[in-house]
């Protein structure tokens, strides 16, 4: 049987996978100089603006042919930052002690949430907070103590306490 190589090209790849990806990653570095690295963005920022309807048609073409993979990368993204989120601020409801996480909501502490969401113009304020490291100013609630504290101004727990 005469030799393969792309055969062998495979193999190599399925069995060095860790050392054929570090090889990529700097094959830019390598290859390209920072004057041709300025160029290429110039080009590709300039080709951006001149395409924008054809980019904009291929991406809508893309998502239709592909909407549920994209669906479901979304979802899966929206869960890890949200998590990650919760992490950061608590586990538990600071209030009740709630911890099950489909309960839990983020709460700014000060209020103000909605006038917060229209200034900043968010959509999902989990990835909010994880794309600006967190920020001071908010908690962790369970949806029932976040909705009373917002309609009573104090949660019923709290009151309790009192």
């Amino acid at each position: 049987m005469p030799f393969d190589e792309k055969e062998y090209q495979r193999e190599y790849r399925k069995k060095n996978k860790e050392k054929v990806r570090e090889y990529n990653k700097g094959y830019r570095k390598r290859v390209f100089t920072d004057e041709q690295k300025e160029k290429r963005r110039l080009y590709v920022k300039q080709y951006d603006i001149d395409n924008k309807e054809r980019i904009k048609e291929r991406k809508r073409l893309y998502y239709l042919k592909n909407k549920i993979h994209m669906l479901a990368r979304q979802k899966a993204y929206t869960k890890r930052i949200s998590r990650l989120v919760f992490e950061h601020y608590g586990l538990v409801c600071k209030c009740c002690g709630e911890s099950t996480i489909e309960f839990l909501a983020i709460d700014h502490i000060n209020g103000g949430g909605r006038q917060h969401k229209i200034k900043e113009k968010w959509y999902h304020l989990h990835a909010w907070l994880y794309q600006r490291g967190y920020p001071e100013g908010y908690q962790t609630l369970c949806h029932n103590c976040n909705f009373s504290k917002w309609a009573h101004g104090i949660c019923p727990h709290q009151r309790d306490k009192q």
